[in-house]
């Protein structure tokens, strides 16, 4: 019982470290290599969880956009092999280094300047665009 209320204390520290930093900015980081893409994201316990996601996992790569009232957010879905979908937004601390770089990780896919000013063009629109789609071998 102790150790649970320690742990309670400590997590109710953790939360008030975050708020007290203005952790509210990029809390989601993306990175990858020659294995895949991976996303790291804090906690509110400032704890780091990571998923890594293998290229050879991914089925298909989509290009939106939402209308956030005032402004618009792009999005990528990232669609996997078992049917689950991520999505990836440019709040993501690495994403334009990430999107330069497909190409070079999934052959066949749109280079960043290929499908941006569809995606971007024109505002409020969703645009949705297919960036890379496996084939049917994969």
């Amino acid at each position: 019982m102790w150790h649970a209320l320690q742990q309670c204390f400590y997590r109710v520290g953790q939360r008030l470290k975050s708020i007290l930093t203005d952790r509210r900015g990029r809390i989601y980081q993306l990175s990858y290599d020659a294995e895949g893409i991976t996303f790291s994201r804090v906690t509110l316990e400032n704890e780091i969880n990571k998923r890594m996601i293998a290229w050879s996992n991914i089925k298909s790569l989509h290009a939106f956009k939402r209308d956030l009232l005032t402004v618009d957010h792009i999005y990528m879905a990232v669609s996997l092999k078992d049917g689950e979908v991520l999505q990836l937004d440019e709040d993501m601390k690495d994403w334009k280094e990430l999107l330069v770089s497909l190409p070079d990780y999934l052959y066949g896919c749109k280079s960043f300047h290929e499908w941006w000013p569809i995606v971007a063009f024109p505002p409020f629109e969703t645009n949705m665009t297919v960036l890379y789609q496996s084939s049917a071998s994969d």
